[in-house]
């Protein structure tokens, strides 16, 4: 039977998106989850984080990243 493995972090949206126009994705994170899909880890959902209200309604300040790997 196979086991599993998991991780969660929490990346706020600051740090994840650069630029109010031009929105770009930070390379840091870029990296961040790069280094973790090398280490094994795959993507298995994502869970946006409420934040309050802002000029357009809701806003979404952080996202919650779940990894699972299969354990050795």
């Amino acid at each position: 039977m196979e086991k599993w493995e998991y991780k969660i972090i929490r990346l706020e949206v600051k740090d994840l998106i650069k630029g109010w126009i031009n929105k770009k994705v930070d390379t840091g994170s870029e990296q961040l989850l790069n280094g973790l899909g090398n280490d094994g880890w795959e993507l298995t959902g994502i869970a946006p984080i409420g934040g309050g209200v802002g000029v357009w309604g809701a806003e979404t300040s952080s996202y919650t990243f779940i990894f699972k790997r299969k354990k050795i």
